[in-house]
């Protein structure tokens, strides 16, 4: 453990440690480079006020052991030893996050190491030399760390006001959701106002098919590609949601809010009357809020109305 104190201006591998065993317990620093910064202090300010320490930002035996006690591994490897297919738990969680935001798909952020994230563990260690053997341990997981995968915030989405269920963004249930409404189009297509799209709503460019889109789109995608860019999307949708969204979120609610804003733009979502409501404790209204978008160029859309009552359901009654 750390012997000695850390705080804000502090730097160096114990900060880095840190700065790691935050983003495993669900307090994201903004980033895992050894330095003590206000990204680094408002994390560790909220982590201790919410374990009934004194949240004045400066990291002692207490804060250490605190962390450590639910999970938050100091040396930024997953707590409780190697991960490989079989495991399950927020370590995987938190492993599957930071490879989706490296770049390496692994076909869901549930918890569970199935084949999807042990095929995007070996791609990851085998391009970056390590023994592409799917089992995590801390030469991969340092890897991971230093190329940004769970520290610049990509899919790995901390709750506001310490809500556990919507840790991990996006969940695969919330994407097959989103697929459903949306669509899952293997060849491109204009959208109904007009924008040329492919796979499940990814917006190739504003404006209809002139074919001079990327090769790769002309040619065509597979259904795997087509939910790469769905979680791609769906990462940023999310972050749009929790930069607004000053309460906690249960893991349905979420869902609901990504679909919806993955749907009409991040600017549009942080605008709109539903946060309001949503941020001064009215959650019963968002269903009603949700159900006014409803149009595309002045015209209701029935495709709209659907979605937005099925996305009022999902965040009211977590159905699916």
């Amino acid at each position: 453990m750390a012997p000695v104190l850390l705080q804000n201006g502090s730097s160096g591998d114990q900060v880095r440690q840190l700065q790691q065993a935050l983003l495993a317990a669900g307090y994201d620093p903004t980033g895992v480079d050894g330095v003590y910064g206000p990204g680094t202090e408002t994390a560790v300010r909220r982590f201790q006020g919410e374990r009934g320490l004194d949240a004045d930002g400066i990291v002692g035996p207490r804060t250490w052991e605190a962390l450590t006690s639910i999970g938050g591994a100091a040396d930024g490897s997953p707590a409780g030893g190697l991960l490989r297919p079989g495991s399950s738990g927020a370590r995987v969680r938190q492993l599957q996050q930071a490879l989706l935001a490296a770049g390496y798909d692994p076909a869901g952020v549930d918890g569970v190491y199935g084949p999807g994230t042990e095929t995007a563990v070996r791609r990851f260690q085998g391009e970056r030399g390590l023994d592409a053997d799917g089992i995590v341990g801390p030469r991969t997981w340092e890897a991971l760390t230093s190329t940004g995968g769970a520290a610049d915030g990509g899919a790995g989405i901390p709750t506001p006001g310490g809500g556990p269920p919507s840790e991990g963004g996006l969940s695969t249930r919330g994407a097959e959701f989103i697929a459903r409404h949306e669509g899952c189009r293997l060849q491109l297509y204009n959208d109904p106002v007009g924008h040329c799209t492919i796979g499940v709503g990814h917006l190739v460019h504003h404006g209809p098919c002139s074919g001079s889109e990327p090769a790769e789109f002309l040619a065509g995608i597979s259904r795997e590609r087509a939910f790469e860019l769905l979680q791609a999307d769906a990462a940023s949708a999310a972050r749009a949601v929790l930069g607004a969204v000053s309460v906690s979120l249960g893991q349905h609610e979420l869902d609901a809010l990504i679909s919806f804003t993955f749907n009409v733009g991040g600017g549009a979502f942080q605008g709109s009357t539903l946060v309001k409501k949503l941020n001064a404790g009215q959650r019963g209204e968002v269903p009603g809020e949700l159900a006014r978008w409803t149009k595309a160029s002045g015209k209701e859309l029935p495709g709209l109305v659907t979605r937005r009552t099925a996305e009022g359901r999902l965040f009211s009654a977590g159905e699916y």
